[in-house]
């Protein structure tokens, strides 16, 4: 079993792979987790190609690409 990822606050880090990509908008699907309870923040990586994207979402910032 691996161990769960806990920053120094003791907040929760969860990991996730989705084998078949995202089907519909991605706008739409990195909204979701932050109508989960207890979510705070969220942070996504996408795979185009060989090309790696840092997707972050801000309060004042709807989405911010750090390359």
């Amino acid at each position: 079993m691996e161990s769960l990822f806990i920053t120094n606050n003791v907040n929760y880090i969860i990991e996730m792979f989705l084998e078949d990509g995202v089907r519909d908008d991605l706008h739409d699907f990195s909204g979701c987790p932050l109508r989960i309870t207890g979510v705070i923040e969220h942070a996504q990586q996408v795979d185009l190609g060989h090309n790696y994207h840092h997707h972050r979402r801000n309060k004042d910032d709807p989405l911010t690409i750090i390359n």
